[in-house]
């Protein structure tokens, strides 16, 4: 992709982390943060959910 906007960044979030990869959600939210992007409450639900996936909730609420 050339552009990327707020709804392409969450839904490979998204969908990173609703299939197993969380470390990967993970990893791309940390590109989206230093590409300038902003993150929204979609952002971080896909965050919380890439950390349920991964072990334990609590570590999610360090991205808050």
């Amino acid at each position: 992709m050339k552009t990327k906007d707020l709804i392409s960044w969450n839904t490979l979030i998204g969908g990173l982390a609703m299939h197993g990869r969380g470390v990967d959600a993970l990893n791309l939210f940390i590109r989206m943060k230093n590409a300038g992007q902003k993150p929204d409450g979609i952002t971080f639900l896909g965050i919380l959910c890439a950390c349920t996936h991964m072990g334990p909730v609590e570590d999610g609420l360090a991205y808050f």
